[in-house]
């Protein structure tokens, strides 16, 4: 399938020599470096274009209305709740997205961490047993933890399945690695969190909209003298508390930037993209 005009709209960490490989997929190629200010600037600087790549700016229905050309949608990240990808498929767009880049990245940096911890011998629960939380259960393995996990659906993965509030009620440490989307959002209930031990450890690498009520969280960090390991954007409460909360340990949203990872993410996108013109289309989210 002939890419016609090819856009990558938003800032971006292409190499020069990826920058290359997508230039010989498409007739036309143009690649913006900079965040457009607002979604009139992302809707002129698509125009005609039938694929694009996006790595951080949101692109929601007004704008794929306004793109009737579109057919594929690249996204240069893992999760994609913060764009319409509903949309994207309901008008027959291609949206593919990376799995799995930063899978060495975000395990070593919860283990880096939790070095001031003493964890050999404690129960290391985890929620989501995806590429990182394999990873993270290896890990723990090897550092004579525990492992326990819940995952949506049975894994045979040598590791002990458990049900959902059974890893917060028996952990000592509680991982939660799923992606974020509709059915994970608000996934962790206050009734969750009320199981858990006192001065327990958990670790949130996603976002804090998989708790139900993060005040809820705050008070129970009063209670159960329970700490918090956070890597996500500075757009919440738990972020901002931690400048002055101890038992915060909070970064905004670095575990995944490894130079590998970046590598990683970017040359998958530049892979997605190559197959779907093949038209043998991998890592399609819809």
């Amino acid at each position: 399938m002939k890419i016609r005009k090819l856009v990558v709209l938003d800032k971006n960490e292409f190499s020069e020599e990826q920058k290359e490989e997508l230039r010989k997929l498409a007739d036309q190629f143009v690649i913006f470096d900079d965040m457009p200010k607002e979604d009139s600037e992302a809707i002129k600087r698509i125009g005609d274009a039938d694929a694009i790549i996006v790595c951080w700016y949101s692109v929601n229905k007004d704008i794929l209305d306004s793109c009737p050309n579109l057919g594929y949608m690249g996204v240069a990240a893992t999760g994609y709740e913060w764009l319409d990808a509903d949309s994207a498929v309901q008008k027959g767009i291609v949206v593919t997205n990376v799995p799995a880049y930063a899978t060495e990245a975000v395990s070593n940096y919860i283990f880096k961490q939790l070095e001031g911890f003493d964890i050999e011998n404690k129960t290391l629960g985890i929620i989501g047993l995806g590429n990182i939380g394999t990873r993270v259960a290896e890990i723990g393995k090897s550092r004579n933890m525990n492992v326990i996990y819940w995952n949506r659906t049975p894994k045979q993965a040598g590791f002990q399945a458990v049900g959902f509030d059974e890893v917060f009620s028996k952990s000592d440490i509680i991982t939660l690695l799923v992606k974020l989307n509709s059915g994970t959002e608000k996934l962790v209930k206050n009734s969750n969190l009320d199981s858990v031990k006192k001065g327990s450890i958990i670790v949130d690498v996603v976002s804090p909209k998989l708790f139900e009520d993060v005040d809820y969280v705050i008070k129970l960090m009063g209670s159960k003298d329970i700490k918090l390991i956070l890597d996500f954007d500075p757009d919440s409460k738990l972020s901002e508390l931690s400048k002055t909360n101890r038992n915060i340990i909070y970064s905004p949203n670095i575990a995944w930037r490894s130079e590998k990872s970046i590598f990683n993410l970017h040359q998958i996108t530049v892979e997605n993209l190559k197959s779907y013109a093949e038209g043998k289309t991998q890592n399609q989210v819809k």
